[in-house]
């Protein structure tokens, strides 16, 4: 290919991210808020209030261009600019082939609608779906095996911090990819086995490195955001044995008439009751223990290991049966939030003294919206999504039993997608504490990019790419 033919299809490429960006940004604007993002807004606002419940990188980044569109407008272009990367890649890469090809075709149309539908919700699920689209974008244009890889890992390793910081248990999602590239590619045992040593070290270093970037770059104040995760599964192990586990804490009030049992405020939907409902003295008991509650949960794990099994099986349950909050997020009613006389009772989010109306844009539903707010419910809402994650692990038993082909080369998109796509859904499943659909988004995604490049004529198979910087 001339490189003529080459700027040409650059140009096509940028042309059609900036109509796919523009388009997201328009058909939702200014975005609309939830609890949580409202929150972190606030932080924004008022520096003096931020802390790490939610990462402060999020917010970094949603303000990039609060400047001059005010918020959630920033936010919203900040998630559009990230998400429509790896689909502008698809439409330029459908143009060039030229090919008809209707499944496929159908398919992009309806996957690339239902992500306008839902780029305007101002969360950072959006944002880690918009970085792991970058992810990709990346590897579609790295050889496997060549210079290429090395030009791509420094690009690579500054998405996967940004990943992490995001959300720090992502940490864990990141060492479940790298372990499932691990097994699929034909790596030697002497690599194998440090490479995993230097994956374990990274995970349990990963919590205490982003709560000093919080501090130190931030200026965030510690929430301890890891006690809710604690609660939560120590609660449902206590429920299932019915036996109070946090009476075991130093200090802790032996006053039943007092305090709630935990099997009285359990849900596996969530962890909320213990920090907004029935049971919210237990977050601020067991903040101020003296004992380690991290040894605490640990402990009551090993001691109670088929009741933590249960627990975590029937949380990820909950989390595969809930879909509402993707194809119908709840909005807010952002003029009753502000006319409200006491803003805590109205959502439990204290912003009492903070002066809303000149910082925040109310959202209100469109016209121009409505059909990809329908598609969404269509494409990110059903039951049958649920094959995203039988899709992600066959295409990685597939590059598994592949790899020992003569010649086998393996497409990166396919595994990175595969890999992100289980992972996410594991570290869910293992360190979940609310069974809201919108976080196994990643997994639907990646699971049809899959199902997509599988029905496509550009999937870029290894005897076809394996010496062009492109597909052909």
């Amino acid at each position: 290919m001339g490189i003529s033919a080459h700027i040409s299809r650059m140009v096509i490429g940028l042309a059609v991210y900036a109509g796919l960006v523009g388009l997201a940004f328009s058909v939702n604007y200014p975005g609309w808020l939830t609890p949580d993002s409202l929150d972190m807004l606030m932080q924004a606002a008022h520096p003096e209030t931020l802390n790490n419940w939610h990462e402060p990188a999020t917010i970094g980044f949603w303000l990039l261009f609060a400047p001059v569109l005010g918020q959630p407008a920033s936010a919203l272009l900040s998630q559009a600019l990230l998400i429509f990367v790896y689909p502008a890649v698809l439409i330029e890469r459908a143009i060039a082939k030229r090919t008809i090809n209707v499944p496929f075709q159908v398919g992009l149309a309806a996957f690339v609608a239902a992500l306008v539908g839902v780029t305007g919700i101002v969360v950072k699920d959006m944002v880690l779906v918009g970085l792991f689209m970058c992810l990709l974008a990346v590897l579609e244009f790295t050889r496997v095996g060549a210079k290429s890889l090395l030009i791509a890992l420094p690009v690579v390793a500054a998405l996967m911090i940004g990943i992490i910081l995001i959300r720090p248990t992502n940490s864990v999602l990141i060492a479940i990819t790298a372990v499932f590239w691990i097994v699929v590619h034909p790596i030697k045992i002497r690599t194998a086995i440090p490479a995993l040593f230097l994956i374990f070290i990274a995970v349990v270093a990963s919590p205490s490195v982003i709560k000093s970037i919080d501090r130190s770059l931030f200026g965030a104040q510690d929430a301890r955001p890891e006690l809710q995760l604690i609660i939560f599964d120590v609660a449902g192990i206590s429920s299932l044995i019915h036996e109070d586990l946090f009476a075991e804490l130093p200090g802790w009030p032996k006053d039943s008439r007092k305090l709630r049992s935990p099997w009285e405020c359990y849900s596996p939907i969530n962890w909320d009751t213990f920090r907004w409902g029935d049971c919210e003295e237990y977050f601020a008991l067991v903040e101020n223990i003296t004992a380690s509650p991290i040894s605490w949960w640990v402990r009551s794990i090993l001691a109670h290991p088929i009741a933590y099994v249960i627990h975590r099986l029937d949380y990820a349950f909950h989390l595969i049966q809930s879909m509402r909050p993707i194809s119908t997020p709840w909005i807010m009613n952002t003029d009753k939030f502000f006319a409200a006389a006491d803003f805590k009772t109205t959502l439990g989010i204290s912003v009492n003294g903070f002066e809303m109306r000149g910082l925040f844009q109310p959202w209100r539903r469109r016209i121009s919206h409505i059909p990809f707010e329908r598609t969404a419910a269509l494409v990110f809402s059903r039951p049958i999504l649920m094959i995203a994650i039988f899709v992600c692990a066959f295409a990685l038993i597939s590059a598994w039993r592949s790899r020992r082909g003569a010649g086998a080369m393996i497409d990166l998109v396919e595994m990175e997608a595969a890999g992100i796509g289980l992972a996410n859904f594991l570290t869910l499943t293992a360190l979940g504490v609310a069974s809201e659909g919108r976080y196994l988004l990643p997994t639907f995604v990646c699971g049809i990019v899959i199902i997509l490049r599988r029905l496509s004529p550009i999937r870029a198979r290894a005897v076809q790419y394996a010496n062009e910087w492109s597909l052909p």
